[in-house]
């Protein structure tokens, strides 16, 4: 399970989500303390908005959340970078089906690429909604963090070598059949594309294959463009756009996510 999932008998603080049209009727008979927290912070339930709401002890007596429009549950994704740490359950009435896409939203949001960082063990978890399916959101969500990971790491880290290393373990732990076929190989299997663009480089351009399901199925390719760094060939580009080159093997990082 996802480490941002809270157990559904954890002690929780409530979190009010708010559309904009239902603002001012929610600030109705609220005292003139929170209006005037509300004023002081500007908010009026726009999209992505949280406003904290202290206890008369010192700690959180709730959380009102801004849904703007109040149309798409995918704003539910900001909640996680900016709570304090905490379990949190959403108080206000959901829809059933909403549920799945409001965790999956949530746990996205709680994304952050530490390998070079020191961990902070505190977290911002939620009690999965009514209707949310936490093992198949937490599956999702690892997916898509490897994805990010293999993108975010820089290429002195994130060469082919590693790459491959990250494929091919990914490949053993799920049983398919793993095929790497690297530097002169690709000729002699006519890849010379795959080998033009890498050969330059201090580690060998490959292709890495993983085959998975029934033998007799009607095949299916997902084809992800791995370069781990791309110069430009001249090195051409501004600094910005250079430091932007790393992410250059996405099409690989999501094929793998997508395995």
């Amino acid at each position: 399970m996802h480490p941002n999932i809270a157990p559904q008998d954890a002690t929780f603080i409530p979190i009010h989500a708010i559309s904009s049209a239902e603002w001012p009727a929610y600030l109705e008979g609220k005292s003139s303390a929170q209006a005037a927290l509300a004023g002081h912070q500007d908010f009026r339930a726009q999209a992505g908005r949280v406003l904290v709401i202290p206890a008369p002890d010192g700690g959180l007596e709730r959380v009102l959340f801004g849904l703007g429009a109040g149309t798409d549950t995918s704003v539910y994704g900001a909640l996680a970078s900016k709570l304090p740490a905490g379990d949190y359950r959403i108080a206000s009435p959901l829809a059933k089906e909403q549920g799945h896409a409001i965790l999956v939203a949530y746990l996205l949001g709680a994304y952050v690429f530490d390998r070079y960082k020191r961990k902070d063990p505190r977290l911002a978890r939620l009690i999965a909604p009514a209707g949310a399916d936490v093992e198949a959101a937490s599956r999702t969500v690892a997916a898509v963090k490897l994805g990010r990971d293999l993108v975010n790491t820089p290429p002195n880290d994130m060469g082919p070598d590693a790459l491959e290393a990250t494929a091919v373990a990914l490949g053993e732990s799920h049983g398919a059949e793993i095929e790497v076929i690297r530097g002169a190989e690709l000729l002699a299997q006519n890849y010379p594309l795959i080998h033009a663009v890498g050969r330059g480089a201090a580690q060998d351009p490959r292709l890495v294959v993983l085959r998975i399901g029934r033998p007799d199925a009607y095949p299916l390719a997902l084809v992800g463009k791995g370069v781990t760094f791309d110069t430009g060939g001249l090195n051409l580009k501004p600094g910005a756009g250079m430091a932007l080159m790393k992410k250059d093997m996405g099409g690989a990082a999501c094929a793998l996510a997508l395995f």
